[in-house]
């Protein structure tokens, strides 16, 4: 929702040293992209996924970002996180379940 990148840094920043009460200097940020970026980037057919990903073998999704800090006040963004959390668990579970019949 920043206006420029180093405009989002800060507000980030000073989100985190409130939220965390922490010093500003502890303060590392790092991989900061724009919603737009995000979705322009990424491979998923559902382009709300998008903003997920983190790493891509070819036309697929390898990686999904486990600790995502969004400061936005698109609610349907956390229903998002929260369904493809889901898929993550089920995908988890279903993986130990087999490994360990073997």
């Amino acid at each position: 929702m920043a206006g420029s990148w180093d405009a989002a840094s800060r507000w980030a920043t000073a989100v985190l040293v409130v939220l965390y009460d922490i010093d500003p200097l502890e303060v590392h940020l790092y991989n900061l992209a724009s919603f737009t970026d995000l979705t322009n980037s990424g491979v998923s057919d559902d382009e709300d996924m998008r903003v997920f990903e983190i790493g891509w073998k070819g036309p697929s999704v390898s990686a999904w970002t486990e600790h995502p800090l969004f400061l936005t006040d698109d609610t349907s963004l956390l229903g998002k996180w929260a369904e493809l959390f889901a898929d993550i668990a089920r995908t988890r579970a279903l993986e130990a379940i087999k490994r360990a019949r073997s």
